[in-house]
């Protein structure tokens, strides 16, 4: 699984992911994630989730759409967008 975060081109396997993941919890982690759509499948190549992040109980801060990509029934790649906020 790979991914690109800003400094970085390219972070292979799950563990990497998941410090990615780690660092942008981090900078909010009292933040609660909230889907805006069901997750969307593509065929079982690829897949795609639109969530909202903030405060609980409160307005959302931020928005965002993340992308797999599946190769061999495994998430192959991942991408992270930041959206407008709905």
């Amino acid at each position: 699984m790979n991914a690109v975060s800003p400094g970085v081109t390219d972070t292979a396997g799950r563990a990497a992911i998941a410090a990615i993941a780690g660092k942008i919890r981090a900078t909010h982690p009292s933040f609660a994630y909230a889907e805006l759509a069901p997750a969307e499948d593509l065929h079982g190549l690829a897949g795609r989730l639109r969530w909202t992040s903030g405060e609980p109980g409160r307005p959302p801060s931020y928005a965002g759409t993340d992308i797999i990509v599946v190769e061999n029934d495994r998430i192959a790649a991942l991408y992270l967008f930041f959206d407008p906020l709905p």
